[in-house]
């Protein structure tokens, strides 16, 4: 959960970086526009300043003249000359002033128009999980709260499909292991292989004729007679009935090919009734299908491949 809640962290930074640059330029801008609301003043070059200035000098020059040593004939003259040097000092002293506003205003209003190009041209903030964010939209819940409602969701997915790609392999053992033997004596059989045949088919002495498989007339009394041994018949299951699929052998085509089988090889001939009960035995451990016609009997999904 914690590798999934991290997944954005990268798209989430630089989100926070753009969205704290933003804030702090448009508090900076708010701060310019304040301060320059805040100024009275006239605006004011540097030529009206230095006109105001020489009116100064101007003034103090002409106060020097009538305000002179020893000359008290013209001493309302010398009090206006002050009077009126007084007052060109206060407006160079203004004059200075509002250059000095004037070009902290001409400063701020650079600043502020650099912020505003800025923000007008700055990136937008990603958004750190849209998918939360809708699901906030969509279930009136805070983002942040459909964040980790999604996030927990995602997580228990992702540990369902840890817990089956561990489970799964003990899982086919398993069923591999509980698998009934007849079942893989039948896809043992299929492959053809005389060696799988005689390992999964039944002991090599047949007692008694499978439960499962109804009895035929004749069938007991063949095998009360003496025990018989279901090798040979396997061995030639095994080579000359391989996997057809829709294909049928008669029995009593097979039981002729076996008959031959032995005559071949020199050995005594089995009766129809051993016969028949050892091949439903065999029909039965290796899962082989058989179909019942009339008073004629087929294997299923075979071929017989015997030729004389």
């Amino acid at each position: 959960m914690g590798a999934i809640a991290q997944r954005g962290a990268g798209i989430e930074a630089r989100g926070a970086k753009i969205t704290a640059d933003t804030d702090e330029d448009r508090r900076a801008l708010a701060r310019l526009e304040r301060e320059l609301g805040a100024m009275r003043f006239t605006a004011t070059t540097a030529e009206a300043v230095a006109a105001v200035k020489s009116a100064a000098e101007l003034a103090e020059r002409n106060r020097r003249a009538e305000c002179g040593p020893n000359n008290e004939t013209r001493r309302e003259r010398c009090r206006a000359r002050e009077l009126e040097e007084q007052a060109k000092r206060d407006a160079l002293a203004k004059a200075v002033s509002d250059k000095v506003a004037t070009d902290r205003a001409t400063q701020l209003a650079a600043e502020a128009a650099g912020l505003r190009k800025g923000l007008a041209v700055a990136p937008i903030a990603p958004s750190s999980n849209a998918l939360s964010n809708a699901l906030g939209r969509v279930l009136s819940i805070p983002a942040l709260t459909a964040a980790t409602i999604q996030q927990g969701f995602v997580s228990a997915i992702v540990e369902l499909l840890i817990a089956a790609v561990l489970a799964l392999p003990e899982l086919l053992r398993s069923s591999r292991a509980a698998e009934p033997a007849a079942a893989r004596r039948g896809q043992d059989l299929e492959t053809g292989s005389p060696t799988l045949a005689m390992e999964v088919l039944p002991p090599t002495t047949l007692e008694t004729v499978p439960r499962a498989l109804p009895k035929l007339t004749g069938i007991q009394e063949a095998l009360d007679e003496h025990v018989v041994d279901p090798k040979p018949v396997i061995a030639f299951l095994a080579q000359h009935m391989p996997v057809a699929r829709g294909n049928k052998v008669d029995w009593g085509e097979i039981y002729s090919g076996f008959r031959e089988w032995q005559t071949k090889l020199g050995q005594q001939a089995w009766s129809a009734t051993q016969f028949g009960a050892v091949l439903r035995h065999i029909c039965e451990q290796a899962n082989i299908r058989v179909r019942r016609q009339g008073d004629r009997v087929y294997c299923l999904d075979r071929r017989f491949t015997w030729t004389s």
